[in-house]
């Protein structure tokens, strides 16, 4: 029999039903993964906090993983609010255990900040997670419940639980669940949870109240869980990342690409000519021998005389050669007197250094440069 159950609640990723999310420099709800950690409009305490309650806590709050995680006053607007939660600790392999009291003995110096890896996709191989009926891991949103290589049984298993789950894999809500033995290779799994219910509007209103028992001595593949989850509801994805077409989820842009702002874009812009960036960069850095216009969006050869360690995103990274020294490599360092090569020490400043022994002068680059294995050099040469 299919179980079907209708939730209106919303689920952004970076804002758990729960009532945990975070806030930015300037006060204001963020899904970059990387706040002040609040509940229901007040600070939580780090007595007790550790990393594993980071982690639970990202992760409810539909985040892929803890990053990393401090405490501090940075900003004096936090006196402006209550401290709700102190002694929060919260174990747990399958699920999370969570204890804490909504008293305190704090300062705001004792606020916790969040750092979270953004969520990339459906579920972890780790914890919770999707299989077709092919058993190939799938971000579909719907597929046979897996915990860490073994099926969940329905034994006590309810909606409730079953829209936690959705959640806590980084999809939406919940569209319906049922049971029952639908692919030959689900024989050959063993059932790794059994009993697993979770209540979320309990007396704690902060975290599931969830109990389960670990394996069963009676495996019967016909109580595997089956789940279909909502896609997730994206508000925004932060800048350095675009929305995935197969699952809605946020993903990183990839080299040479940027996102300079969060955006709701499937795509991620280009960077200009004579520009690059890394996989997840919120803007593109022009190469050496080059500037980035004020309008951020060209990069522009140096002036003849002037060099650029690297273009980055400012428009006086060109520097001049001094005295009789011409600039060489497109404009990406200086000429140097007989046996010394050009070195930056800075993205703004260089200077002519000797070459070492085993090192040369290059011709056209001007820099020193180590000789190769089967050849030496002297000090202050021009070649091996």
């Amino acid at each position: 029999m299919i179980l079907f159950a209708v939730f209106v609640m919303l689920s952004l990723q970076g804002v758990w039903a729960s009532g945990f999310y975070l806030l930015d420099a300037n006060q204001q709800v963020t899904t970059s993964g990387n706040g002040l950690l609040m509940y229901r409009g007040g600070t939580v305490c780090d007595d007790a906090f550790d990393d594993k309650t980071a982690d639970w806590i990202c992760r409810m709050m539909g985040y892929e993983s803890l990053d990393y995680w401090n405490h501090g006053m940075q900003y004096t607007w936090q006196e402006n609010y209550p401290i709700i939660l102190d002694d929060i600790l919260c174990p747990g392999s399958v699920v999370p255990q969570c204890s804490y009291i909504s008293s305190h003995n704090c300062g705001h110096s004792e606020d916790v900040w969040l750092s979270c890896n953004i969520r990339t996709q459906g579920g972890d191989i780790n914890s919770f997670y999707l299989l077709d009926n092919t058993e190939l891991f799938t971000q579909s949103g719907h597929g046979l419940l897996m915990y860490q290589g073994g099926t969940i049984s329905d034994d006590r298993f309810n909606d409730e639980t079953a829209n936690w789950i959705c959640q806590f894999m980084g999809y939406g809500t919940l569209v319906n669940w049922s049971h029952g033995l639908r692919a030959n290779f689900q024989n050959n799994l063993p059932m790794k949870v059994d009993n697993l219910v979770c209540s979320t509007s309990g007396y704690t209103d902060i975290l599931p109240s969830c109990s389960y028992d670990i394996g069963t001595s009676e495996v019967n593949h016909n109580e595997d869980v089956w789940l279909s989850c909502s896609s997730p509801i994206i508000s925004e994805c932060p800048a350095g990342y675009k929305v995935r077409r197969d699952n809605m989820m946020c993903e990183k842009c990839t080299s040479s690409t940027y996102s300079p702002a969060p955006n709701v874009n499937m795509v991620c812009l280009s960077c200009p000519v004579n520009s690059s960036s890394s996989v997840g960069s919120t803007h593109c850095t022009c190469i050496g021998g080059t500037y980035m216009t004020a309008g951020l969006d060209n990069c522009k050869k140096c002036p003849k005389g002037t060099v650029s360690k690297d273009g980055g995103m400012d428009s006086d990274r060109c520097v001049p050669c001094q005295g009789d020294s011409v600039s060489l490599d497109h404009g990406k360092g200086c000429s140097c007197q007989k046996g010394h090569g050009w070195f930056w020490t800075s993205d703004t400043k260089g200077t002519c250094s000797p070459c070492p022994v085993n090192f040369y002068k290059h011709k056209l680059k001007g820099i020193c440069t180590q000789c190769p294995p089967e050849a030496t050099s002297f000090y202050l040469s021009e070649g091996c």
